[in-house]
C-alpha cells in the first residue's frame, strides 16, 4: 500500500490546489496591499512568479478569489471578509469566492490581542494567524478594504497606460474598468499589467454612504457548497492510498500505558498495525475509520492512576483551596468594597458553582498527513494555521518552508481547533509511515473525554445595594487559567506573568458602581483547559448577571431600570438594554410567565437579552429571546443575527446540559446523549435588533453566548422563586 513516487506527485499537486484553489494553476494574478512597515513574505508568490505583490487577491479567468486567512467555521467570517475586498475592488458579488490560503505570518491576525500594548507588533512578531475572540471583521476591516482599493487603483492606472488616457478620466463598475469612448475592460485582462503597477500603500477607502455590498445581506459564499454537498471539511480530506487511523489515548489527562495487550486489536478484520504512542497510548492503523476505531477498544490496557483529585467532590475542593491563598490578581478596585460591606445594615452574599464544559463540535477532531524525508503536509480544520507549521515542522525535524498546512471548511470550532493535539498525532503517525497519507479521526468519545475544557470555577460573592441601586459589589473567582494553559501549548513554553484577561465577563463591566473588587484565584493545572465560545466571558458574564439580579430583587428594584441607571454614562451599552426592553415590552409579562434579563459586553460588544419562561405540562419551557447588540457598523445583517440565534442557542445548551463529571479520574461523558444540547422542538424563538451607536466596529461570533444562561436563569427565578447558582440547570428543573 506504499505511495509510489508518482503518486506522491500526485499528491503535491492536491496540495497546492487545496492551498490556494484552481486559480493558481490558471495563470492567476495575486496582489493587495500590506499595511505595514516591512512587508513579510508572499505565501502566494509561487502562483507567478512575476506577477504576485502580496496576499490577499487573485484574478484569474474564472473571477475574483480572495485570500482572507482566516478559518470559517460556520460563522460566515470569509463571506464578510471577501465583501470588504469586493466593495472597494468594484466586483459583481456572485464573481468573488473566497479561500483560507496558506499558513503564513502575513495573515497575521492584529486585533486577537486587544488592546495590549503592541498588540499588532507582538502578533506579526510570533505570526499570530488564528481566528478565535470575536476578531476577524474586526482586523480585516481596514485592511482588506484597502487590499480591494490598492487592486482597483493598480488596475486604473494599468487600464491608462493600455489606452493612452489618464486615469482620471477612467472608472470601474461590477469587474470592468469603462473608458469615455465607451471601451470595457475586463479585470481579468488588465490583471498581469495591474500587477506591475507600484503598490499603493495608503488607498482612498470609499464612504459609507457609497458602499454597494457592505450593510446588505450577502449570499454567503460558502452556502452552496453545504447545500449540495461539495463543500469539503477536513473529514472528507480523501487521498490516494490513504490509511485511516484511530486512537486510544490515556483516559486520565497525564497519565501513562503501564501494560497493553493488543493481540485483539491486531487480530482485527482491515487492521494493519497497532503503535505504541510512547505509552501515552496507542494507535491503530486500517483500512477504514472504523475498524481503526473498534481495533483500539478491543486491546487490553491498564492505565496510571490520575496525578489530579479523581472526582467531582476532590476536585472542587481543589479549587475552592485557592481561596485560602492570596489572590493571584485584583482585576477591579474601586472605592473602598471591605469598608462599605462592614458599614451597611445589611449585605447579600451568595456562592456559584459552574462545571467543566466540553467544545461538542459536530465534526469530530480529525486530521491527514503525509510525511516524506524532505515535507510535510497536513490537512485539519484549524483556528490557528502558521502556528501548526511552526510546530509541525519542530515535530518532524523539518524546515517551515516544507511543512504545508491546508484549512478546509469546519463542522465547528468554538476555541476547540486553536489546539494541536489531533494533527501532532496525526503527524507522529506519519512519520512512522513515509510516503503514505495517514487520516487520523477522533471517535466521538475520544472526542468527548480529551477535550480543552472550559475552565470549572467556584465564585463566592458579597454586595450591598440601596434604594436606587448597587452599592458595593465584591467578587472572588476562583478556577483554572485557560489563557495562561493554552498559550503554553501554542507557544511551547509556559509564560510568566498573571492572567489578567481572568475576570472578563465581570471585571471589565460599563457598570458604574461606587465600591467594586474583583480579584481571581488561579488554580494550578488539573483538567486540560483551553478556551471555550466567549472563554472567560462565558462564566463571568452569568455570575455577574445572576448576582445582579439577586441584589435587584433584594431590594425591589426593577432589573432593567435598575441596569439602565448604572450605564447612563455609556451610550452604547445603555441604548442596548434600552432596545430589548423595548422590543420584550419590559413590565408587561402575562400571568403564568417568568421573564428575567441579562447584559454582558464582550469582545467590545454590548449585548442585552430578556428570556420568557412558562410551564409546559409540568415542565419548564423557554418561549421567547429578545437580543439587542451594538456592533459598531453592522457589515452584513444578516449573518450578524444567525451569529447572535447560534451564540444563545450554544450558551442554553451549556446552561441545561453542559457539564463534564470524572469518576475515577476519568471522563464520564461520551457522547450527545449524556452531553446533550438544545433541539429544534424546544429551542426559543429569538428576535434580535443590531444597533450602531458605537463608533468602533466589533465582533459578533461569541457576544450572545454570555447573557444567555443568566437571562434564562433570572427568567426561572421570576416564575418559580428559585434561584439557580449551579448550573446544569437539568440537575435542578425539568425542562419540556
Amino acid at each position: 500500500m506504499h505511495a509510489s513516487n508518482q503518486q506522491t506527485k500526485k499528491v503535491k499537486i492536491a496540495r497546492r490546489a487545496f492551498m490556494i484553489g484552481s486559480v493558481a494553476l490558471a495563470g492567476g494574478v495575486a496582489f493587495g496591499v500590506y499595511k505595514v512597515r516591512k512587508p513579510l513574505p508572499n505565501p502566494l508568490a509561487d502562483i507567478d512568479k512575476g506577477h504576485t505583490l502580496n496576499p490577499y487577491l487573485i484574478i484569474d479567468q474564472n473571477g475574483v478569489t480572495i485570500i482572507t486567512g482566516r478559518a470559517e467555521m460556520g460563522q460566515g467570517v470569509n463571506s464578510t471578509l471577501a465583501a470588504l475586498v469586493a466593495e472597494e475592488l468594484d466586483v459583481a458579488w456572485e464573481s468573488v469566492s473566497s479561500l483560507h490560503g496558506p499558513a503564513a505570518k502575513a495573515y497575521y491576525n492584529k486585533a486577537l490581542l486587544g488592546d495590549m500594548p503592541f498588540a499588532a507588533t507582538i502578533a506579526k512578531f510570533i505570526g499570530l494567524q488564528a481566528t478565535g475572540g470575536s476578531s476577524s471583521i474586526v482586523d480585516g476591516y481596514e485592511s482588506l478594504r484597502a487590499a480591494g482599493a490598492s487592486a482597483r487603483l493598480a488596475l486604473l492606472e494599468a487600464a491608462a497606460e493600455h489606452l493612452s488616457v489618464p486615469a482620471s478620466n477612467l472608472r470601474t463598475q461590477q469587474g470592468y474598468v469603462l473608458a469615455p469612448d465607451g471601451q470595457k475592460l475586463s479585470y481579468q485582462s488588465l490583471a498581469s499589467m495591474a500587477a506591475q503597477v507600484k503598490s499603493h500603500p495608503n488607498p482612498p477607502l470609499k464612504p459609507q454612504s457609497e458602499w454597494k455590498l457592505l450593510g446588505r445581506s450577502l449570499p454567503r459564499t460558502d452556502l452552496a457548497g453545504k447545500v449540495n454537498g461539495t463543500a469539503q471539511y477536513g473529514i472528507d480530506v480523501r487521498l490516494p492510498d490513504m490509511v485511516y487511523a484511530s486512537v486510544r489515548m490515556c483516559p486520565r489527562f497525564g497519565g501513562r500505558l503501564l501494560s497493553l495487550d493488543d493481540s485483539a486489536g491486531r487480530a482485527f478484520a482491515g487492521v494493519e498495525r497497532i503503535i505504541n504512542l510512547d505509552n501515552e497510548g496507542i494507535a491503530a492503523i486500517a483500512g477504514n475509520t472504523w475498524q481503526a476505531m473498534q481495533a483500539v477498544q478491543l486491546c487490553d490496557i491498564v492505565w496510571e492512576a490520575p496525578s489530579y483529585p479523581a472526582n467531582d467532590a476532590a476536585i472542587f475542593k481543589k479549587i475552592t483551596q485557592a481561596f485560602e491563598q492570596k489572590p493571584e490578581s485584583i482585576l477591579r478596585d474601586t472605592g473602598n468594597v471591605r469598608e462599605a460591606l462592614a458599614r451597611a445594615d445589611k449585605t447579600i452574599e451568595a456562592e456559584y458553582k459552574l462545571p467543566y464544559l466540553a467544545h461538542a463540535c459536530m465534526e469530530p477532531m480529525n486530521a491527514t498527513a503525509l510525511y516524506t524525508s524532505k515535507e510535510l503536509s497536513v490537512w485539519t480544520g484549524n483556528q490557528a494555521a502558521y502556528k501548526i507549521r511552526v510546530r509541525m515542522a519542530e515535530l518532524s525535524g523539518l524546515s517551515e518552508e516544507d511543512v504545508h498546512v491546508h484549512t478546509p471548511l469546519m463542522g465547528g470550532g468554538f476555541g476547540r481547533r486553536g489546539e494541536q493535539d489531533c494533527v501532532s498525532l496525526a503527524v507522529r503517525l506519519a512519520m512512522k509511515m513515509p510516503g503514505i497519507p495517514v487520516k487520523l479521526t477522533y471517535s466521538r468519545q475520544e472526542d468527548m473525554q480529551h477535550d480543552f475544557y472550559r475552565p470549572a470555577v467556584v465564585a463566592r460573592l458579597s454586595g450591598v445595594v440601596g434604594e436606587t441601586g448597587v452599592e458595593a459589589f465584591y467578587a472572588q473567582v476562583a478556577g483554572q487559567s485557560s489563557g495562561q494553559e493554552q498559550t503554553a501549548r501554542i507557544l511551547g513554553r509556559k509564560l510568566n506573568g498573571k492572567d489578567k484577561n481572568f475576570g472578563e465577563g465581570m471585571s471589565d463591566q460599563p457598570y458604574e458602581i461606587t465600591h467594586q473588587r474583583v480579584e481571581s484565584y488561579i488554580v494550578p493545572p488539573l483538567i486540560p483547559v483551553g478556551a471555550w465560545r466567549s472563554v472567560n466571558n462565558s462564566f463571568n458574564g452569568f455570575i455577574n448577571e445572576s448576582f445582579l439580579d439577586e441584589m435587584a430583587v433584594a431590594q425591589g428594584l426593577d432589573a432593567v431600570e435598575m441596569r439602565l441607571d448604572m450605564l447612563k454614562n455609556n451610550k452604547p451599552s445603555y441604548e442596548v438594554v434600552k432596545a430589548v426592553a423595548e422590543m420584550a415590552n419590559w413590565g408587561t409579562k402575562r400571568a403564568g410567565q417568568g421573564r428575567g434579563m441579562a447584559f454582558t459586553r464582550s469582545f467590545g460588544t454590548p449585548c442585552a437579552e430578556i428570556c420568557d419562561v412558562s410551564w409546559h405540562n409540568g415542565a419548564l419551557k423557554i418561549d421567547k429571546f429578545w437580543c439587542a447588540v451594538d456592533v459598531g457598523i453592522a457589515l452584513d445583517p444578516q449573518n450578524i443575527h444567525a451569529q447572535i440565534f447560534g451564540g444563545i442557542m450554544y450558551g442554553l445548551s451549556a446552561a441545561i446540559f453542559g457539564q463534564i463529571n470524572f469518576e475515577n479520574g476519568e471522563v464520564v461523558q461520551s457522547n450527545f446523549h449524556d452531553y446533550d444540547a438544545m433541539r429544534m422542538q424546544n429551542a426559543p424563538v429569538v428576535e434580535s435588533r443590531i444597533l450602531q451607536n458605537k463608533s468602533a466596529i466589533s465582533g459578533i461570533g461569541e457576544p450572545s453566548t454570555p447573557p444567555s444562561a443568566p437571562a434564562l436563569c433570572n427568567a426561572i427565578y421570576d416564575l418559580t422563586g428559585r434561584r439557580a447558582r449551579q448550573l446544569p440547570l437539568w440537575e435542578e428543573f425539568d425542562f419540556s
